[in-house]
């Protein structure tokens, strides 16, 4: 009977282990897996960015646009390079918990394999004397007959479950040691993959910035030229404004309540339920441009190349190959889509008592008072013709308040 508890107690402590190895390698998983989607996400931002780069590299007036596309494409670069070596401290550590579960397991073994040792011993000892039979009809009573039978029982399950669940775990677990040790050599040669072309991308950065200190001898260009978008940009804000408070003011007049005390903007149970569609999509809407990254985020900032400047933008700029495409990012209904100042074209959308603005467009496919689906096509981007840049303004706003899209766009 002693045998027996010792088997329980192994068994006790056998699935305790094994319990905890299975948690641990669920979490494990879940870990390892949100690193691989971060990493496949940052390679196919990079794929992207390396189309930029092709398609503006064969324009020589848009030195300034490869700027920003290539440094975006390092910082891009950079961050998976950390996101490799994350993988592999991760694959270490578990490489180490799993040898350290299987340390483990492989002291009970050789305990277990001491007691039936012990036990084999035992039993070719009493086989010289009793066998199987006369240990049953031995017994003093009936009761006693029973217990004997069913301690036999037990023996033998005990013997051929433990060896099943022992075995069985350590093979599966030395298969997982196995793959992680695969993995593990998969990451180094990937991030030594990135590394050469991280210092690739730093040399052509080194080469573009040859050619930005001829755009900074022409600083005074480069400033006529901010001057001339700023003006734009505050000739825009206020056409933008305009025609949303031309809106409002129609729905005004239309008899619903207006609390100017409040800043609320006048409502319909369709407008709310239009709005609330909308704001429910915050950090899921799609962008505008299959392809492109942000080259202008929103609010005040310091322009990349003039510090001494800055820039106060209304909403964000994205910037994407010439000629793109540019869609809605939600369902909604066209309100002003007209040529602004400057020789582009800008289309404001409503969504209920929220709007978004979409310019800097060359052409446009949509016309006012059109309602249309989310990410149907409204036009194609427009090109800087001094920094060779093609990128569309995306703003979002709430009435007069202006919201940052990259909050509202979904990430990758």
């Amino acid at each position: 009977m002693k045998f027996l508890r010792t088997m329980k107690g192994w068994n006790n402590r056998g699935l305790f282990l094994l319990t905890l190895v299975l948690v641990c390698l669920s979490a494990n998983a879940q870990q390892r897996k949100d690193l691989e989607q971060k990493r496949m996400k940052l390679i196919k931002e990079i794929s992207n960015t390396s189309k930029l780069l092709k398609k503006t590299s064969k324009d020589k007036k848009a030195t300034y646009a490869q700027y920003l596309t290539l440094k975006n494409q390092i910082d891009k670069r950079e961050e998976l390079v950390n996101t490799f070596q994350k993988e592999i401290d991760f694959t270490n550590s578990s490489i180490i918990r799993s040898s350290s579960v299987i340390e483990s397991l492989q002291v009970d073994v050789e305990r277990l394999r001491a007691e039936y040792g012990k036990m084999a011993r035992k039993a070719y000892h009493l086989k010289k004397t009793r066998n199987d039979l006369w240990f049953l009809l031995s017994a003093r009573s009936f009761n006693e007959t029973m217990k004997r039978w069913v301690y036999l029982r037990q023996y033998e399950r005990y013997r051929k479950k433990q060896v099943r669940l022992i075995l069985g775990t350590q093979q599966s677990l030395l298969g997982k040691i196995e793959g992680l040790e695969q993995r593990k050599s998969e990451k180094e040669q990937l991030l030594k993959d990135e590394e050469s072309q991280k210092l690739l991308l730093e040399q052509e950065l080194r080469v573009k910035d040859d050619l930005l200190k001829s755009l900074k001898k022409d600083e005074g260009r480069l400033k006529e030229a901010l001057n001339k978008q700023r003006k734009e940009r505050q000739s825009l804000n206020a056409a933008i404004e305009k025609v949303i408070w031309e809106d409002v003011g129609k729905t005004r007049e239309a008899g619903r309540s207006y609390d100017g005390a409040k800043k609320e903007l006048p409502s319909t149970p369709e407008v709310k339920e239009l709005a609330a569609s909308f704001r429910k999509n915050r950090g899921q809407l799609p962008w505008p441009v299959e392809n492109g990254f942000i080259s202008k985020r929103f609010g005040k900032q310091a322009h990349p190349l003039l510090k001494t400047l800055q820039i106060d933008n209304k909403g964000i700029d994205i910037q994407t190959s010439r000629g793109a495409i540019v869609k809605s990012i939600f369902g909604g209904k066209i309100i002003s889509a007209r040529m602004m100042r400057g020789g582009k074209y800008t289309v404001l959308m409503k969504h209920g008592v929220y709007y978004t603005v979409y310019s800097n467009l060359r052409t446009i496919s949509v016309e006012e008072g059109e309602t249309i689906q989310g990410e149907q096509t409204i036009g194609t981007v427009g090109t800087n013709a001094v920094t060779g840049q093609s990128e569309v303004h995306l703003e979002i706003r709430k009435g007069k308040k202006k919201l940052n899209p990259a909050r509202w766009l979904r990430r990758g």
